[in-house]
Formats: C-alpha cells, structure tokens, sequence
C-alpha cells in the first residue's frame, strides 16, 4: 500500500460504538498504511492515538466547517475524504464549491438501508450518489434496499464493501479476563433502545418464557429505556432483566461471551456490527428475518424469525434453552468460523485501501 495516501475520515462523532472509527479509521491509522486524521461535528467523546489528528468539532456548523477547513490547510495534500452520513457529507460538498477543493477523492459509505432514511436524508444522499467519486454500501442487501432509479445516480461509482470486525481486538478482550458463561442463561442484546430495535418486543418475548433460570441484558441507551425501567418494574421483572447502558466496548465483548445467547429483532439494518461481534465471541445468535439477517445466515442455521413474530422469538430462546453444551459449543464455533471466512476486519480495510488508490 501506497504509504502517502492520506485520508480525511469526516463524521458526525467518535464514541465507543462508532463504526466508522473502530472499524475503518483506527485500524488503518494503526497500520501505517496512510496517514489518518479525523473532523467531527460533534465533540470526540473518546480520545484517539497520537498517530490520527483530530479535528473536533464543537456541536455548530460553523465550528464543523472551521476544523474542515483546517484540516485541509494542515495537510500536505488530502487524496481521500471519507464521510459516513448525508448529513456530514452535504456539509462537505458545500466545502468543497466554498474552497474550491477539486483535486480531493470523495467517497462516501451508505451504512443503513433506505427504508431507514428519512426524507431529508433521502435527499442528501441524491447529491451524495451524484456527486462523490465512491460510493459504498455495506451490504448487498442495503444496495438492494435502494429504488433502482436511485442507484442509477452512481451507476459505476457504486460498489459493495461488506462490513468487518476486528477479530484480534475482540480475541484480546476476551482473554484479558477469563470470562465464562453466565450461571443463569443469559440473552443480550446490544444497541441503541429505538423503536427499530424493536427493544420491548424483546423484552415481552423473554418474558413470556416464564422462567427463573433466565435472565436479559440490554447494552445501549436509547429514547425507550424510560419506557423499558417502567415495564420492568410493572411486572417485577427487576431481578431477571438488567439495562447496563452504554459501557466500555472491549467490555460489551465480554458481556457476550459470556451469554448463551444474542438476539437482533431489528425492522431495519445496514449490515449489524453487532452481531457479527457476538458471533466473533462464539455466542449463539437469533436475528428478526430481514434482508440484512438474511446475508449474515445464507448457508447456515441460524434462525431467522419473522419481526412481528414475538411468539415465535420466545420459542426459539427456549429451544436454544434447551441445547446440550456441546450443541451450544458447535453453534458458537460455526458462527466463529463465519465471521473469519467473510467479515475479517483485514477484508473490509483491504477493500477500501484498493478503492482509495485507484482514485
């Protein structure tokens, strides 16, 4: 790889979840295969190594455009900017015309599926797919997702760069702590508490198991964590259901590998970074049967319930109950076994440092 490239990841914000900086910029930073630096629009909520400079923001569009506009000024030459969402990215454009920046590779990755965008972040995304160089999406189900007479905006800039987990990271969190499995069998789920998530879904689903040897932990924060605490305690479930909120992201590793099983009852997915971590971990998955769930378990046996289904969910936990350890072992080492053969974090940067050079 070309050790001068240099690269402008531009994004919303940097948290503990934040895909485009664990997954992309991070490890590429840490490679040394390009010089990396980073421009929010929100403030870092993390600190990054000394070798990404961080251009942060300070919540304004003013104060955004400031630090874009001094990252290009500090840089050498800029060969790549990389935004991750509509809103950013029309920012940028309107950057590039201010500076009359024109020797810059644009790329833009798309990282949710249509149905997930609202009207005004449709329409931003019409200039993205006009107007950036690259445009990716994370999965071939998010790429179908799009009305054909959208993708025809990009027509050969658009490309399919499935998402990737660094395994190493996840390896090394894991057995920094010698992490077994729950006493009790345990059901995670780890995102954001939003309707699409379908949270309550999946809580009354568990809670119609009915049993006292299971228990549920949510990982995430989210608009209806008020409204999970209520349910919780309107049905005495404070014992057997438990909100850990946002945690540290080496330590959401642990959380799932030492439960037995992991749900994603999701409306709507780009391709979930989630579940391929738990999947990383060796723990059994149940995912709501959607197009992107659909590609994670083509040619497997991983069992794919329907979103409106909640009874169909609460049998499913049950029969996964009810596995021997060694059935439970062998679930776990083939969903290990998928991640590494198609979602390696070195497959995706691979991807994209390609896609970056040929500009």
């Amino acid at each position: 790889m070309a050790e001068d490239l240099r690269i402008l990841y531009v994004v919303p914000s940097i948290s503990e979840t934040s895909s485009p900086y664990n997954e992309q910029a991070l490890p590429i930073a840490l490679s040394g295969t390009a010089d990396v630096s980073i421009c929010t629009f929100y403030m870092a909520e993390i600190a990054v190594p000394k070798s990404i400079r961080l251009y942060d923001g300070n919540n304004t569009v003013r104060g955004f455009l400031k630090q874009l506009s001094k990252a290009k000024q500090e840089s050498e030459k800029l060969d790549v900017i990389h935004t991750h969402s509509p809103q950013v990215a029309v920012l940028l454009l309107l950057a590039r015309l201010w500076f009359f920046w024109r020797d810059i590779t644009l790329v833009h990755t798309v990282h949710s599926s249509y149905a997930n965008y609202k009207l005004r972040n449709r329409l931003f995304l019409v200039l993205v797919f006009l107007m950036f160089d690259e445009v990716v999406m994370v999965s071939y189900a998010s790429l179908d997702s799009f009305p054909r007479w959208f993708r025809s905006l990009a027509v050969r800039r658009l490309s399919v760069i499935p998402n990737g987990i660094d395994l190493s990271r996840i390896d090394a969190a894991v057995e920094s702590k010698i992490v077994t499995k729950s006493e009790r069998f345990r059901v995670i789920v780890v995102g954001r508490l939003i309707p699409i998530k379908q949270p309550i879904q999946i809580l009354l689903s568990f809670q119609a198991l009915n049993s006292q040897t299971a228990e549920l932990v949510f990982v995430g924060d989210g608009e209806y964590k008020s409204i999970l605490e209520e349910t919780i305690r309107a049905n005495d479930l404070s014992n057997r259901v438990q909100l850990r909120g946002v945690i540290p992201r080496d330590q959401v590793y642990n959380e799932m590998r030492a439960a037995h099983v992991f749900v994603s009852f999701s409306t709507v997915e780009g391709l979930p970074i989630a579940v391929l971590e738990a999947m990383a971990t060796r723990c059994q998955i149940i995912l709501s049967d959607i197009p992107p769930h659909r590609e994670i378990a083509k040619d497997t046996s991983i069992p794919l319930i329907s979103p409106n289904d909640t009874r169909g969910l609460t049998s499913t936990i049950q029969h996964i109950m009810y596995r021997t350890v060694e059935e439970q072992q062998l679930a776990g080492s083939m969903h290990r076994q998928i991640v590494e053969e198609r979602y390696g974090l070195e497959h995706m940067v691979k991807a994209y440092l390609k896609l970056y050079e040929r500009r």
